[in-house]
Parts: C-alpha cells; structure tokens; sequence
C-alpha cells in the first residue's frame, strides 16, 4: 500500500503543477475536480497494474447543509484515497489534508452519507477509460498526459 500511497502524493503535486489554463482545471484544483481526479486515480492505478478500484460519489448530509455538494473519491481494498478532500475544509471549518488514503471513513459518513453512487470495478474502468485517442475526450487526455510526464519527471 505504500507505494500505492505515494503514486497519490505524486499525483497530487503533479495536479498542482498543471497550467492554470488547462482545460477542466482551469486553475480552481481542487475545487469541482473530484470526479475528473478520481478518472485519473483509477486510470493511473490500471496503468500501474491495480485492479478492484472503485469510484464512489455521494452526496452532502443534510445534517451539514452549508456544504451543499456532491463529492467523489476512490475506494480500493478497504482504503478510501481521496486527493480533492481539502476543498471543503473552508466549509466545515476543519482542517482535511490534501491527500486522504485511510482504512476509515468517519468523515465521508459525517458529511457524505446521502444518495451514494457506488461503481464497481467495471464500470469504475469504463470511465477511466476516457483517456483513450476519443477526440470526445481530447482535454481528459491532455490532463492525463500532463500529469504522468509531471510525475515522471518527479522519479
């Protein structure tokens, strides 16, 4: 797991590092780019061999009504990895590091609790595989080129 943990830390500062100007990101990381994150995690992962991940994306609690959002995150064996986390911590008034890989979920079952959308390993895939020639997809895999020469360049 630790190596899996340090591609997310590498994943993260490449992340930071993209141009403001690049498409999808536009200089807001990590706010509204937990889904597109989470596409890179898993197509990142499968690229590196992993398999089994899981996309998860899951409404606020109505217990926390300020935070009124959606949110998306990884799950892959019983550990939750999660690079866009910290966009809340204004909101909550809690300090939430920039990479979260934990086996606990006491914060996602605090405020994210409601209306939970669980992909499974293939479906999980399929929308990693985004970052294919699709011209759809152009600017996905222009982020994902960007990011694996990031870290690349970090090795």
């Amino acid at each position: 797991m630790k190596e899996l943990h340090d591609m997310a830390l590498k994943l993260r500062a490449a992340l930071e590092d993209l141009p403001a100007d690049m498409p999808v990101y536009q200089g807001r990381f990590p706010a509204g780019c937990c889904s597109i994150t989470c596409d890179i995690l898993i197509r990142l992962m499968l690229d590196s061999g992993y398999t089994g991940m899981r996309y998860i994306c899951a409404s606020s609690s109505s217990d926390h009504p300020g935070l009124d959002s959606s949110h998306a995150w990884v799950e892959y064996r019983g550990h939750v990895i999660d690079l866009t986390a910290d966009q809340f911590s204004d909101r909550i008034d809690e300090d939430i590091p920039k990479v979260i890989f934990t086996d606990k979920r006491d914060f996602y079952e605090t405020y994210f609790n409601e209306d939970v959308d669980v992909y499974d390993e293939e479906k999980s895939e399929q929308r990693a595989h985004k970052f294919s020639s699709n011209t759809f997809y152009a600017p996905y895999k222009d982020i994902y080129t960007a990011v694996t020469n990031l870290i690349k360049s970090e090795t």
